[in-house]
């Protein structure tokens, strides 16, 4: 398959590939995403986490941002919202036992 770049857009890949060498800092951006086989939010994260990596190589090719490179650190969050939601349930009910045992 031959794509049929305009001449702009190879001017403006030359000028990203030769800023990359100049853009003295790099952005960290963290990123969570549930990518567990087993859970069905998995699913969901292993498709968000190439779109991610895409729109950050896009725009760490664009010329409009030349200082900074940005770069992800991502990890597996190896559950859904349900069971997080469930642990932030749980452990409210715990603390409001102990307050009240305490106030007794």
């Amino acid at each position: 398959m031959n794509l049929i770049v305009p001449q702009w857009a190879h001017s403006a890949m030359a000028m990203a590939h030769h800023q990359d060498d100049v853009r003295s800092k790099t952005l960290y951006i963290a990123g969570f995403f549930p990518t567990s086989r087993n859970i069905p939010q998995g699913a969901i994260g292993r498709g968000v986490l190439p779109a991610v990596r895409l729109a950050l190589q896009h725009v760490n090719e664009s010329p409009l941002f030349t200082k900074y490179r940005l770069d992800l650190v991502w990890n597996n969050t190896k559950t859904g919202l349900n069971l997080i939601a469930q642990l932030i349930v749980r452990k409210t009910i715990q603390y409001l036992f102990v307050i009240r045992m305490i106030m007794e």
